[in-house]
């Protein structure tokens, strides 16, 4: 999930349409404002962090609790019923039609109470009628992934204790998982796999793919074949445990998403550089965005879909964020969208300069 401080959108009109454009632009504007303040303002304590959100996830390796600030990482969010329910290692929750102040402590399932276990990984399906959690105990010794159906429902265990998940994934509606597949004498992570899990009670894991020396990052499922990443390795193909390892797509990629950009769907793969884009899955153009970029977030307007994603410097060690860029399906009226199909347009501010942020990933 990527954090945005947008306040206001450029984009560029036919002057044969600039009236209606303007109007647009307008509407556009006041609705990212509306939709990206409550992430702003969900993610403020995170700021004073030594590492932006996601950023245990994104160095890719377990981070002791001593390392953690008094404001610990967000590591997903979703709805659930009437509810937004998130995880910084503990599970928060709070009404949809809540606010910043109303969020409060959500139940761990039994053997995960403890002030020190973790929710490490949170995702839920679209809709929000269920949410997938993976948990870790304090000591790294027991570790499972729950369901919950319902706001005051249980949370129902998928069997997988004897697989130490870091991150899950909804894929294709199927719930994946990169998980630790070994360690070096030090106790550190030195390799990994992909495990798919059954989503029912009790189900446990259903098929695995080594996945080498880093986890699976992110993936997607377009032409009938899945397509999962790492740092250093793309996989593609339809069987889980079987996938082979194909050309790289885009240089340390980052995030995947299937969007409608105008002329039907295409997968968009981010990653340093830019944004890969492929209308079969298998051969990929990539558009200049600047930087590496990350996660994807999708936005409608009326019959306008937006994506957009976050940048950041890779040259920077201090991580800061170097502005957000959009790109907009075609409403198919005739009315020419700025970032339509082959181009990401950078969102700026009024005076033009690119909107940043600190510890936005």
């Amino acid at each position: 999930m990527t954090t945005h401080n947008v306040k206001q959108v450029s984009m560029q009109h036919n002057s044969s349409t600039n009236k209606l454009g303007l109007t647009r632009l307008k509407l556009l504007r006041g609705a990212l404002s509306a939709l990206l303040l409550g992430g702003l303002l969900l993610f403020t304590a995170c700021e004073d962090q030594p590492f932006g959100i996601f950023a245990s996830i994104e160095r890719e390796q377990d981070v002791p609790d001593s390392e953690l600030g008094e404001d610990a990482t967000i590591v997903g969010m979703a709805r659930l019923g009437n509810e937004y329910w998130l995880s910084y290692m503990r599970v928060q929750r709070r009404p949809v039609a809540g606010g910043p102040r109303d969020w409060g402590n959500a139940p761990h399932p039994a053997g995960f109470t403890s002030s020190g276990d973790h929710a490490i990984s949170l995702v839920g399906e679209p809709g929000g009628g269920v949410i997938y959690a993976a948990f870790r105990n304090n000591k790294a010794t027991s570790w499972n992934v729950y369901k919950r159906e319902s706001v005051e429902g249980p949370w129902i265990s998928l069997g997988t204790q004897g697989h130490q998940i870091i991150r899950l994934f909804l894929v294709n509606n199927e719930l994946f998982g990169a998980a630790v597949a070994g360690r070096n004498s030090s106790g550190e992570a030195n390799s990994y796999k992909l495990v798919q899990i059954g989503k029912t009670a009790g189900a446990g894991v259903i098929a695995t793919q080594d996945t080498g020396g880093y986890p699976v990052r992110g993936g997607a499922f377009f032409e009938g074949n899945y397509t999962f990443f790492t740092r250093t390795t793309v996989f593609r193909g339809n069987t889980i445990g079987s996938l082979p390892s194909v050309d790289s797509i885009i240089t340390q990629p980052r995030a995947a998403v299937v969007f409608n950009d105008g002329g039907g769907d295409r997968l968009y793969i981010s990653g340093q550089g830019g944004v890969a884009v492929s209308d079969n899955g298998t051969t990929f153009t990539t558009i200049s965005g600047g930087n590496t970029l990350n996660g994807f977030g999708v936005y409608t307007s009326g019959t306008v879909n937006y994506l957009i994603v976050g940048s950041q410097d890779h040259t920077r060690t201090t991580r800061p964020g170097d502005g957000y860029y959009l790109v907009a399906q075609d409403a198919g009226d005739g009315v020419s969208v700025a970032g339509t199909r082959a181009t990401l347009a950078r969102i700026t501010g009024a005076s033009g300069n690119a909107l940043g942020a600190q510890s936005y990933e």
